[in-house]
């Protein structure tokens, strides 16, 4: 199956939507609900609205949540060229990531978050050598504000937004301010509106007082929990050991957008110390580095051995997915 996406026609991309669809085809035949937990205002209104209607709306609105941050990725990685060639591979591997555990399947504001992310990633890697930037560097820390008002930890990416900065271009101390202000101006509307609906307070005690915690987890010593973890543990060590060879031969405008991604695992580390009732879905935080990186794996293994790594890890996964199902039958 991997071989379909070596392509390099990104529009051929819609195809994931398809592969997004085998990957979350257990929710279709077995109950899920959206995922409870201490979110961010804008998560708390997604979590409202999914109750509100019938589960196929919120398990189609995962599925497409998903293929868009695959198809914008591909979109990403192939303009700025950090795989060498085209290809979809990061599409492919964001999906597989992102469905790897059962509690990644249901409804969760990380999705949402992830895309503001990635936008703001996006805006990152185009500031390079770029004489007027002010509207994306402004666009940085407004993403990012806008990711942490879905899941609130997602405010320590306005550290990756300013050591972006030191990575891009030459230091300037009103840069990093148009970075600052631009993550203030989504609580400033959003704050705005609360205190004139008269429910300021609702808003601060659900954004920073159910949200905010320290080293605060719900993880229950579940088959699933030590999978996730040690399937994570085994990606973020394959990304480190192979940190030479990304950058081996690469040229310097390439490895600065890497160590973007480097950061961003590395600052994604620190969110443990801002979110109450961390879950496992809070892995999630991570799928877009290492979906490049492994795409970048997968793109150097000789076709015929990608492919059959590529097709162990999808059975997995499926297999995995099913498990209860089958067995409860």
């Amino acid at each position: 199956m991997l071989r379909l996406f070596r392509t390099n026609q990104l529009l051929f991309g819609v195809v994931l939507v398809f592969y997004a669809a085998l990957l979350h085809s257990v929710t279709f035949v077995a109950s899920t609900a959206p995922i409870a937990g201490n979110f961010g205002v804008l998560g708390y209104w997604l979590q409202q609205w999914a109750t509100e209607y019938p589960p196929l709306y919120f398990k189609i609105t995962t599925l497409l949540l998903l293929f868009g941050q695959a198809f914008a990725l591909n979109f990403l990685v192939a303009e700025y060229r950090l795989l060498g060639t085209t290809n979809l591979f990061p599409g492919v591997f964001l999906i597989l990531i992102s469905s790897a555990l059962p509690a990644f399947l249901s409804l969760t504001p990380l999705h949402l978050a992830n895309i503001c992310l990635l936008i703001a990633l996006w805006q990152l890697m185009s500031i390079y050598k770029t004489a007027s930037s002010a509207d994306r560097i402004f666009n940085i820390g407004f993403w990012i504000g806008i990711a942490s008002l879905f899941y609130f930890s997602y405010g320590v990416f306005i550290l990756l937004g300013i050591v972006g900065l030191n990575i891009m271009r030459a230091f300037e101390i009103k840069e990093r301010m148009m970075v600052v202000v631009g993550f203030f101006i989504p609580y400033l509307l959003l704050g705005t509106y609360h205190f004139w609906n008269d429910d300021f307070d609702w808003f601060i005690q659900q954004q920073f007082g159910n949200s905010f915690g320290f080293l605060s987890f719900r993880l229950s010593p579940t088959w699933d929990t030590y999978i996730g973890l040690g399937l994570f543990a085994i990606m973020i060590s394959l990304c480190v050991v192979s940190a030479n060879s990304f950058l081996f031969k690469t040229q310097i405008q390439i490895q600065k957008k890497f160590n973007l991604l480097f950061w961003t695992l590395l600052i994604a580390g620190l969110s443990l110390f801002f979110q109450n009732s961390i879950g496992i879905e809070h892995l999630l935080i991570l799928v877009l580095p290492l979906s490049v990186f492994i795409s970048i794996t997968f793109t150097r293994l000789r076709p015929q051995l990608a492919e059959t790594i590529h097709t162990i890890l999808l059975a997995a996964v499926l297999i995995y997915q099913y498990k209860d199902i089958v067995f409860a039958h």
